[in-house]
């Protein structure tokens, strides 16, 4: 589900401006090769840079009504993971994330495009760094989406200010290339579910 409007505008701004600042403290991951793990977690290819939410970051993540929100829409209840979240950095041109589907503690997870330097000049024309979700295989290995990669997939392209709601624990996705002259950043805050009687299925 992508939303626009979850997050306030002034929220944006602030996660914007945070995350500029927590860049000085990101550390990069380059991994070159998928460990082949069919299952969650595991270790996909990556390029990007990785810093831990500060403090507007994590004001946002800790608020009831956000838990609240996400609970309803999942038809369950819905705590966060731990004490904050983080920031992505897809700024080298072919920086991505591989294959996966999301650790166990992260059943749920909220992605927000922080800021995109090409979508912003060009409206969502040009850039990379789609988030593809491979829904034909809700609940199945890996290894079947390896197998037949291409079918049953979707493309959600967030725009600045735009929100993902994910079950990336059901869901195998992965984090499309960007572009050359393409800065992107993205706030990331996992939840666990626990199902209630109303509970979506992927298939939902």
């Amino acid at each position: 589900m992508v939303l626009s409007g979850l997050m306030h505008p002034q929220d944006v701004v602030a996660l914007q401006r945070e995350s500029a600042n927590s860049w000085r403290s990101a550390t990069r991951c380059d991994v070159q090769s998928d460990d082949g793990h069919a299952g969650r977690g595991g270790k996909p290819r990556r390029a990007l840079h990785t810093a831990a939410g500060g403090e507007i970051h994590t004001a946002i993540y800790r608020q009831s009504w956000l838990a609240e929100f996400l609970g309803s829409t999942a038809g369950g209840v819905v705590q966060p993971t731990g004490p904050a979240g983080s920031y992505s950095y897809y700024t080298h041109p072919g920086d991505h994330l591989g294959l996966h589907l999301d650790i166990d503690e992260c059943d749920l997870s909220l992605i927000t495009c922080v800021t995109d330097s090409l979508r912003s000049r060009t409206r969502g024309r040009d850039g990379g760094g789609e988030i593809r979700i491979y829904h034909g295989y809700a609940g199945r290995s890996l290894r079947d989406v390896r197998r037949d990669v291409g079918w049953g997939s979707v493309d959600a392209r967030l725009e600045p200010g735009q929100s993902l709601i994910l079950l990336g624990g059901v869901l195998p996705h992965e984090v499309l290339p960007v572009r050359a002259g393409q800065a992107r950043v993205v706030s990331l805050m996992c939840f666990k579910l626990e199902a209630g009687p109303n509970a979506r299925t992927a298939d939902a």
